[in-house]
């Protein structure tokens, strides 16, 4: 069992849940092949889970608007569909241009 993601209870830690949550809507986006980042997170726990437990783990995109999108994460115990967690977080996509610059030097050797 890796202690730093559960409480003393032996439940996932709300921290690594948040994380997951975090990592997950981050996967979404990768098809986008740019940069993002979340700028707004709102999670809602219904119950905990035990380390142990298994889970299903829903993600999806609810929207787009300009260079932010919103998404849900949702994570239901996989042996009787209770709710865990609801997590609604705001990605802003980064869209960067890079320009290189190269620049040819002439070495003599001389010094």
């Amino acid at each position: 069992m890796i202690t730093f993601t559960t409480d003393g209870d032996a439940n996932w830690h709300v921290g690594a849940i948040a994380t997951l949550i975090d990592i997950g809507a981050s996967d979404v986006h990768t098809t986008h092949a740019n940069i993002h980042a979340s700028v707004k997170f709102k999670i809602s726990y219904f119950s905990s889970v035990k380390v142990q437990d298994e889970v299903e783990i829903e993600a999806k995109v609810l929207g787009h608007q300009g260079n932010l999108s919103s998404d849900m994460m949702v994570i239901k115990m996989k042996e009787n569909g209770d709710l865990v967690v609801i997590g609604k977080p705001w990605i802003l996509h980064l869209i960067l241009i890079l320009k290189i610059k190269i620049r040819f030097c002439n070495f003599s050797g001389a010094d």
